[in-house]
């Protein structure tokens, strides 16, 4: 339980602002557009990456992709980055 709520306190530190975007893309294709406040969160899949960081750094990175499927996720902190 000491665990649980140790993890929540430092979910909730993070900065406001930060986004969590999936996105249909290898990691190859995405590691070279990534820029300062921007990482990969999570690898799901061959094609499949969660994108993590600040609002404006992740969404230029998906504008990068060039009609690739994005969808944002619901969250209220950028996790994992």
């Amino acid at each position: 339980a000491a665990l649980v709520v140790a993890r929540g306190r430092l979910m909730q530190a993070l900065p406001a602002g930060g986004v969590m975007v999936a996105v249909e893309a290898t990691e190859e294709e995405v590691v070279p557009l990534l820029s300062e406040g921007v990482s990969v969160a999570a690898v799901n899949g061959p094609t499949s990456l969660v994108l993590s960081g600040v609002e404006h750094a992740v969404l230029a990175v998906t504008g990068g992709l060039g009609g690739r499927r994005v969808k944002r996720l619901r969250v209220s902190h950028a996790f994992h980055s």
